[in-house]
């Protein structure tokens, strides 16, 4: 993304970002409050995010002659240090909380996640959410980069039709999308990530060719990506609610997200900023919070606390992404090309 071009998009990710932080905090810690009730979904819209802008950012580096072992090189360098510091919070949260126990098993789980690969007996035990960011790097980066010649035109429609139909053999097995985290329903994370990165691809290239001619206020998007997350039906209908999110409106948003007219974009700036360090650090941050509470006598909590916890991790994310995570990866960029020059 370049200037303030998609600035819509990154408020997208950051309202995304805080949506889960809502629901993990009362569905799976039980703080009391709101729980959006598809909020994970909002992996689905992340993945579709992110094929749309790495097809926009990299399709003419790739054009030009970037190798795939440069373009993964980028991608590490781009997700590594934010992920790493989450991978150690979490450790040190699980240890201090006792749910650490040093085992052959935790041991090798504990290295494997470190790199951003899932355990052996369970996926990310400290950092569950990491398990989006496996099937990110390590699925959908390294095939596209590994296949990007082969992914135009129809090509790219019979990837995207592939995913599409294992997104539904899925939904049929499972019955529901909040999948892909534990072994169990691993594979479902493959169709997850297959069908929406790659479509997010095909919102890109078509974008390019058909740029939009309606431009909505960013504020009715953003309105209507909180509405469709905070909404659920039962039985059936919540099936068919969750494909036509994944199906047809998160690439429907991003298409015009990319050209929504934005009166606040440093607002949008500063949500961009924050969701990637809100996603992986706000579950250490509330097993530390939740653990915290628990020690000093709160037996109950309720919607001020949550509310309470889930702007500190956003301040907090801002902070970490402006003081650690920019000068981490420029630190990074530079030694690398140092490394090359000498080279």
């Amino acid at each position: 993304m370049q200037g303030e071009r998609y600035r819509s998009l990154d408020a997208m990710r950051g309202i995304a970002a805080i949506l889960v932080v809502l629901y993990h905090a009362e569905a799976l810690f039980h703080l009391g409050g709101w729980s959006p009730p598809l909020a994970f979904l909002a992996v689905d819209l992340f993945f579709c995010l992110s094929g749309f802008v790495l097809a926009k950012s990299y399709d003419g580096r790739l054009a030009a002659g970037l190798s795939p072992l440069a373009f993964m090189r980028l991608r590490v360098r781009r997700l590594f240090p934010l992920y790493l510091l989450g991978w150690a919070s979490a450790l040190v949260a699980a240890a201090a909380t006792g749910a650490l126990q040093p085992t052959a098993v935790t041991v090798a789980t504990g290295v494997l996640n470190g790199l951003m690969l899932p355990g052996v007996d369970r996926m990310f035990p400290t950092n569950p959410p990491a398990w989006s960011l496996f099937f990110e790097l390590w699925v959908a980066n390294l095939l596209f980069a590994a296949a990007w010649r082969l992914l135009h035109g129809w090509k790219l429609g019979v990837c995207v039709a592939a995913g599409l139909l294992c997104y539904l053999v899925a939904q049929r097995h499972f019955h529901d999308m909040n999948i892909g985290f534990e072994w169990s329903s691993a594979w479902g994370g493959f169709a997850r990530v297959l069908f929406s990165f790659f479509a997010g691809v095909g919102v890109a290239r078509f974008h390019g060719r058909h740029p939009g001619r309606v431009r909505l206020p960013a504020i009715v998007l953003l309105a209507i990506l909180v509405g469709v997350l905070s909404f659920s039906l039962s039985g059936q209908l919540r099936q068919i609610q969750q494909i036509l999110c994944v199906v047809l409106i998160f690439p429907l948003l991003i298409y015009l997200g990319a050209d929504a007219t934005e009166r606040r974009p440093k607002l949008g700036a500063v949500l961009g900023d924050a969701s990637y360090a809100m996603y992986v650090l706000h579950w250490p941050a509330l097993v530390a919070a939740t653990w915290l509470l628990g020690s000093a006598g709160f037996t109950t909590t309720g919607l001020a606390v949550q509310l309470s916890l889930t702007a500190a991790i956003l301040l907090a994310a801002l902070m970490i992404h402006h003081r650690y995570d920019t000068p981490a990866r420029h630190h990074l960029a530079v030694r690398s090309t140092r490394r090359n020059t000498a080279g």
